[in-house]
């Protein structure tokens, strides 16, 4: 299966689409952290520096069970025609 260049080719965008959303993930909840700690003061950006990373942490998780499950839904297509080709 490693050789079929359908295979190689979801498992390449799996593994950009999980990456890139890992960065946007870690710089998104940075920036509202470095926010927060060059403003403690300011109460309505403190809310957003933990509701948003806190979203954006769930929006991640949701992302990546939809992209495994993809990925897994691609795998069983392709063992799924290997069989009944036998």
């Amino acid at each position: 299966m490693r050789s079929d260049p359908d295979y190689r080719r979801a498992v390449r965008r799996f593994t950009f689409r999980i990456i890139a959303a890992t960065l946007v993930n870690g710089i998104i909840s940075a920036a509202f952290t470095f926010l927060q700690h060059r403003r403690p003061e300011n109460t309505p950006l403190m809310v957003f520096s933990i509701v948003i990373p806190i979203a954006v942490t769930f929006v991640y998780l949701l992302f990546v069970l939809h992209a495994s499950f993809g990925i897994q839904r691609f795998q069983n297509e392709k063992v799924g025609c290997v069989l009944q080709s036998r």
